[in-house]
């Protein structure tokens, strides 16, 4: 993780780690869950544990925005869940996100506006809770979906 400091995959001899980048990191690997990561090596990560160490090694540099692309990917539901819990945790802590998704579900109640992207154009754009809704979506997917809305989350199912 320390390596995000200085935009490499590892940490060379022309590195050199300060005691603050060691508590950031910490500090980091502690908001995320991955302090137990810190002594294993990648290549044995789940893919929700990959995920969590990106994003780790993003934050160390304070950025403005994330960008997340299907961020539950390859994620079973509970690491699903578990990974865009972080996500919320993250836009609480005043950082701005982007999710390019396919998947209702990975649209957290902290996203306000939704760009639909359809054939490589914008189809619609605005605020999510006049956008997410049975009309726009069926028209988006080209298939008849009920979208409804529970606690703050959207799905849809065929109807």
């Amino acid at each position: 993780m320390l390596s995000g400091f200085f935009g490499s995959t590892g940490i060379y001899s022309t590195h050199s780690i300060t005691d603050k980048m060691k508590k950031k990191a910490e500090y980091i690997m502690n908001f995320l869950d991955i302090k137990k990561l810190s002594e294993r090596r990648m290549e044995i990560f789940s893919s929700g544990e990959v995920n969590r160490f990106l994003v780790a090694r993003a934050l160390v540099n304070e950025p403005e925005v994330l960008i997340f692309d299907e961020p539950t990917t390859n994620l079973d539901l509970k690491a699903g869940l578990k990974f865009l819990s972080y996500i919320r945790n993250i836009t609480q802590k005043g950082k701005t996100i982007i999710i390019v998704t396919h998947d209702l579900h990975d649209i957290i109640p902290e996203i306000n506006n939704v760009i639909f992207l359809k054939q490589g154009k914008i189809f619609k754009a605005g605020n999510k809770k006049e956008l997410l809704n049975s009309k726009n979506i069926s028209k988006l997917f080209d298939i008849k979906l009920e979208v409804p809305e529970e606690n703050k989350y959207y799905y849809a199912f065929i109807n």
